[in-house]
This record gives C-alpha cells, sequence and structure tokens, in this order.
C-alpha cells in the first residue's frame, strides 16, 4: 500500500494517496430506510430463498463513467441527469461532473489525486478504459489488496481474491499491452511494476460489470464498474440468478430460482445473453472470460434446436418443427408429428442465412426497426414465432415503435416477441415482466384497458419479486402505471 508517491518528474509537489471517503450505504448488510431506499434483506447461506430473494449486495470498489455521459451522470451519487446543466463539471479537469455542491465536496478528497493528474498531463479526455484502469490502480494503492467487503455472516470477497488471469492476459496477442502504455503515461511515478499492474488488468478485464443506473424508470448503461462480492458468482447459460442495478451504483444478485437451502457455490449468473447462438457464447466466453463453458446447453450441440423453430409445412397445422442450424436436423412437428421435406427445411436455411448476413452488416444485432420489420416479413412465411431470431427482432421493432410512441405496430411485434421470450429466457431473468409492462401500456394507450390489465396484473405478479417491491425500477417505473392500469374504470 502506497501512501505517499510523487507524480512525475514533472510535479512540483508530491500527492498524498487517501483513503476513499464512501458516503454510500455498506453495500451488503443495509436492510433499513436510506433516504427514500428501503433494501431487501440478503439471505443467508443455508436458509430457504425463492424468485426475488437477494444473495448479494454490493457498491463499485471502482467504476467509470463513459465519457459521452460525463456530463449527464453525477461522480459521487451515481444519479443520472438529462436536463439542461443538470451536471456541472470539475472546474479542473473537466473529465467529470456532479450534480450539486454537496456531492462535489463529499467527493472531494477521493478525486484530488486524479484531478491534479489530468491538470498535469494537459489531459482534457481519456479513454474509457485508460480511465478506468488508472483510477483501479489509484485505489488498490490506497486500500491494497486485502480489505474485504462482506458478503454475508460466513462469506466476504476482497480484491485479492479475484482471478487476474495473469498467464492467460500476458499470451494473449488481441490484449496488446493492456493499455500500460497509456496508463503509465497518465500516472507517471504512481504506476506499479508491470506485473503488478497486469494482475491488476486482469482482475478488471474478467470481472467488471457493465454499469446500469435507472434514467427516468430505464436502466441505462452508463459505464464499467467492479463489485467483489458479486465477483464470486460463476456463468452458466441457464443461470439461477439475475443481476438488478439500484441507487447509488449498487448492485444486487438476485436469486431467479426457489430452493429449500441456499448455497451460493450453487448459483449462477449468465455474462452476456443466453439467447445466442451456443457456438457465439463458447466463443465469447473463451476470448472474453478464459474459460469453456461446460454447462449443459454448451456440452450438447442438440441443444442449440430448443432455440430455433420452423412452422408445420402443413397449413392447417399450428405446431412447430424444431430445427439444429449447427447440423441442419430437425425433429417432426410438435403437433402432427409430420418430418418435414429436405426443399422445406433448405428455406429455412436460405432465411436464416439471410438473417445472420442482414445482422452482421448492422453490428451483429437487429439494431434499427426498419431492418427489425424487413427481417421479419422474410421469417414469417416460415419460421415459429418462439424461434429465436424471430423472437429478437420482433423485439427489436416492437422497442423501436415504442419509443416513437407508436402503440399499435409496438404491441403488435411484442405481442410476437413474448412468445419466444417466455420459451427461451428465465421467467425472473428480465425480460418477461418488463415486456409484459410494456404490453400493457401499448394497450391501454389504444383503449384496450381490459387487455392492458391482464397484462399488466401478469407483469406485477414478476416484477414484484425481480426486479422487487423495494427496487428503483419498481417503485419509479412501474408502480406509477400499473396503478394507473388497474384504477382505470
Amino acid at each position: 500500500m502506497i501512501e505517499k508517491a510523487s507524480v512525475g518528474d514533472d510535479a512540483n509537489d508530491s500527492l498524498v494517496l487517501l483513503p476513499r471517503n464512501d458516503n454510500s450505504v455498506d453495500g451488503n448488510m443495509k436492510e433499513l430506510s436510506n433516504g427514500d431506499v428501503v433494501y431487501d434483506k440478503v439471505a443467508e447461506e443455508g436458509q430457504p430463498i425463492r424468485p426475488g430473494s437477494v444473495l448479494v449486495r454490493s457498491k463499485p470498489f471502482v467504476f467509470a463513467i463513459q465519457p459521452t455521459l460525463r456530463n449527464k451522470v453525477c461522480e459521487n451519487c451515481l444519479t443520472f441527469h438529462d436536463e439542461w446543466k443538470g451536471i456541472t463539471l470539475c472546474d479542473n479537469c473537466h473529465l467529470i461532473g456532479y450534480c450539486s455542491d454537496k456531492c462535489k465536496l463529499q467527493h472531494l478528497e477521493q478525486h484530488r489525486v486524479e484531478c491534479e493528474l489530468c491538470v498535469l498531463r494537459e489531459k482534457k479526455s481519456l479513454p474509457h478504459k485508460v480511465w478506468y484502469v488508472s483510477r483501479a490502480v489509484l485505489r488498490v494503492q490506497v486500500e491494497g489488496y486485502h480489505q474485504f467487503e462482506k458478503i454475508n455472516n460466513i462469506r466476504s470477497r476482497a480484491f485479492y481474491d479475484l482471478m487476474d488471469h495473469y498467464e492467460d492476459i500476458t499470451t494473449d496477442k488481441e490484449k496488446n499491452n493492456c493499455y500500460y502504455t497509456e496508463v503509465s503515461e497518465f500516472l507517471g511515478s504512481l504506476m506499479p511494476e508491470k506485473e503488478e499492474y497486469l494482475r491488476i488488468y486482469g482482475r478488471l478485464a474478467v470481472n467488471s460489470f457493465a454499469m446500469r443506473i435507472s434514467n427516468k424508470g430505464d436502466e441505462e448503461n452508463v459505464g464499467t464498474a467492479l463489485y467483489r462480492a458479486a465477483s464470486i458468482f460463476d456463468h452458466s447459460c441457464a443461470p439461477t440468478a439475475t443481476t438488478i442495478f439500484g441507487p447509488g451504483g449498487t448492485l444486487e444478485i438476485k436469486s431467479v430460482i426457489s430452493s429449500d437451502s441456499l448455497d451460493l457455490s450453487s448459483m449462477f449468473i449468465s455474462y452476456l445473453d443466453e439467447a445466442d447462438r451456443r457456438i457465439a457464447r463458447m466463443a465469447k466466453l473463451k476470448k472474453t472470460w478464459y474459460f469453456d463453458c461446460l454447462c449443459p446447453r454448451c456440452i450438447d450441440e442438440e441443444s442449440e434446436m430448443l432455440n430455433h423453430a420452423a412452422r408445420c409445412e402443413t397449413s392447417t397445422c399450428s405446431g412447430e418443427v424444431l430445427v439444429n442450424p449447427e447440423t441442419w436436423s430437425t425433429k417432426p412437428c410438435s403437433i402432427c408429428h409430420k418430418n418435414p421435406d429436405s426443399e422445406y427445411i433448405e428455406k429455412y436455411k436460405d432465411t436464416y442465412e439471410l438473417v445472420r448476413t442482414v445482422n452482421d452488416e448492422n453490428g451483429g444485432e437487429c439494431r434499427f426497426t426498419d431492418v427489425a420489420e424487413f427481417l421479419i416479413r422474410q421469417m414469417n412465411p416460415i419460421f415459429s414465432p418462439s424461434d429465436v431470431d424471430y423472437m429478437q427482432a420482433a423485439m427489436s421493432a416492437g422497442q423501436g415503435h415504442y419509443e416513437d410512441r407508436n402503440w399499435l405496430k409496438s404491441l403488435h411485434y411484442y405481442q410476437l416477441a413474448i412468445i419466444g421470450i417466455r420459451k427461451v429466457y428465465s421467467l425472473y431473468g428480465g425480460y418477461t415482466g418488463p415486456t409484459l409492462q410494456k404490453m400493457a401500456e401499448c394497450a391501454y394507450n389504444l383503449g384496450h384497458y381490459d387487455t392492458a390489465k391482464s397484462y399488466i396484473q401478469e407483469s406485477h405478479e414478476l416484477m414484484k419479486l425481480v426486479p422487487g417491491e423495494n427496487s428503483h425500477l419498481y417503485q419509479k417505473n412501474f408502480l406509477p402505471l400499473y396503478l394507473q392500469i388497474i384504477k382505470h374504470k
């Protein structure tokens, strides 16, 4: 641990690294009111759990806001301010901002060293990852590797406990120098030896989360953060827990299953979208997190068949034919049990390849409403609505029209998407409840009040557990709409 060090040859004065003054609540064990925030009790191991049980509550050990959002997010309280001049940038470095003088004062000591470094280096901006890693190095130097964050009554987690994947990092040609040159130029003599730096970087590379905070009720990805307690969870493509972000950057891991006895070592989150193709998931997990996924969905290549389906080619049958795009093997129709002919599967294959090509041309996913609608038109004659590609295109089209307040089209596409969502994702995994909520809002604005009530009641049964009745998303986003619809006469 370094308590005092000079910045570099161009510094006239030494900078003293002080312990962080964290004005946030205890990340793990607070269950009482904190202003307008109420935390659910964290489950203890050995106790029964149900969907929505809080397994871990954690505050960021280190974080960095995306440069494009530094005039939107308060660095101290981590709240989003979209209004004009809602955030005032630091007078000296202009790299971070605050929503009030109170937040600026509370964050003063924590920001002092990095602020003076920015001024000394004449930096008006830094690449996001360079800023993030630099902050992590400074944080470790102040607090060391062994200061722990409490998880529950028997577990805790320190920065030291995180795997650093040193051998993987140093042999990964794509990692290049892991921003060593850029961070070294910024930190000067505060820069640790290269091996220590790479071990810090490795911990960040494989344990960080995309940090999300509420923006008018919707979660928005605003930066990157490392949570010591949350790093205890390994990955599964069939997760038993999910992530919920709250005020102040708080991260909660909540169960999506029931169990008679909690064992954290048997609970898993998903590091990526579990609806992605099996081969794509395995490749990304290996490239990003340096492990081969051995979950049942990855080991069994036929599991991909569960995500892809064609309509039965018999026009009077409403069944579906499961298709595996890795092997192009099929199953008989789920209702009439007829096997599809080879020409029909060729049509499915051609359309599937078209979807892949279009998505690749648009950054690997369905990003635009018109593109999503084009793909749906191509898939409609042959793809079942439960097919994952059909579902993703319908979700994109539904969201696009929802943002444009085109309630009729949005409802139509969400009604198509919910079929696949129910099939692909866990009931409490974060897609079913919010989609039903948007369907309810669309129906309500179209004057379909009974339909809206049906959707919002089903959504409520899920949302009250995950994200939970005490969550910011439920209180600020879901509840007002729920009450408006339910009370309508």
